[in-house]
């Protein structure tokens, strides 16, 4: 159905490029049109409040995941720098380090450790990220070159001219659950091996890829993680990045939506939704949404992956594989060495 709700004028505040912005208006639509589930995660850190939110999530009482995560790469830090040695010395790749918090922590634990590290690559589609790290990591890895890297780390080339070593790739937060779909589909099994086969396509033989992964299948503990007043603020930002930089017309109110997460034990994943708190009707480009109080959207997906997948892949990817896990066994950390 086409119509024009009627709406004061104002004048958004584009912070995309024009293509850019027309692929996520489509992402937006897609969500309340129900046809993509779990597709936003690439969007949801795009302006510093939602940085803060974010690492205030991770610091929650009920969140055992940051700390877990911290307990694992403490674990595997030492071997993999033992088994990544070269007589070049080795390029620290990591893909999406996120806030200034978790590169001093989970970042400065991790590539610190790893003896003979000569140059840091950071990648994120963040801007903000990536205008934190040459001061932060620079302050962290003193004496070595940092490389920031606006890009999707998924599909996008390596920096040039990084120099000879090995290549030691990381992507902490456990932002590898975070894959498209819906709960009735089941565990994306085929989206995580290509996504992984993606990644590897960066490295040369020898190389490792690291990773950190929630294989908690305790639905109870997974949802008391995630739901949270910071999780609410969280998601907020990416409907307010929505009303500001797309034309929607109407009620459309950012602030009438909470967060929740629902744990599907069949698909191992935690699902995160947007809820609505009172009616609401907008219009994207003439396409009209009504939306009634209750109604939930899924933004962002977490999935669990068993812990015993890992091997799976390796297989699958044609790697050998090491994994370590946190003290509490909840969060697991493996090598692939391409």
């Amino acid at each position: 159905m086409k119509h024009a709700l009627i709406e004061h004028p104002r004048q958004p505040q584009y912070i995309f490029p024009e293509e850019e912005r027309r692929v996520f208006k489509q992402e937006i639509k897609d969500l309340f049109a129900r046809v993509r589930q779990g597709h936003l995660i690439h969007r949801c850190y795009l302006t510093p409040d939602a940085l803060i939110y974010g690492g205030k999530f991770s610091r929650t009482k009920a969140n055992y995941s940051a700390r877990e995560e911290m307990s694992a790469i403490f674990n595997a830090t030492v071997p993999i720098s033992d088994r990544a040695q070269h007589s070049h010395g080795i390029i620290g790749v990591e893909n999406g380090p996120g806030m200034e918090s978790a590169m001093r922590t989970k970042s400065g634990m991790f590539f610190s450790g790893i003896y003979g590290l000569h140059t840091w690559v950071g990648r994120d589609v963040s801007k903000d990220s990536v205008g934190l790290m040459s001061v932060v990591m620079g302050e962290v890895l003193k004496g070595k070159r940092i490389v920031p890297d606006q890009s999707d780390f998924i599909l996008d080339s390596l920096p040039r001219g990084l120099g000879l070593g090995r290549k030691v790739m990381a992507e902490f937060g456990l932002t590898i659950g975070n894959m498209e779909g819906f709960p009735e589909d089941g565990f994306p099994y085929e989206k995580k091996l290509n996504g992984l086969k993606h990644r590897l396509n960066h490295l040369d033989s020898g190389d490792l890829m690291t990773f950190t992964f929630d294989c908690n299948q305790n639905g109870q503990e997974v949802e008391n993680a995630y739901n949270s007043e910071w999780t609410t603020l969280w998601a907020r930002e990416l409907l307010h990045v929505s009303k500001s930089e797309l034309d929607i017309e109407g009620n459309f109110d950012p602030n009438a939506f909470i967060f929740r997460n629902e744990w599907n034990g069949d698909s191992h994943g935690g699902f995160n939704y947007v809820v609505a708190q009172k009616p609401m009707e907008f219009a994207i480009d003439g396409d009209v949404y009504k939306i009634h109080r209750d109604e939930k959207f899924g933004i962002t997906n977490s999935y669990k992956m068993p812990y015993e997948m890992t091997k799976t892949l390796a297989n699958d990817l044609g790697t050998d594989l090491t994994v370590y896990k946190s003290k509490g066994s909840r969060i697991a950390l493996p090598c692939f060495i391409k």
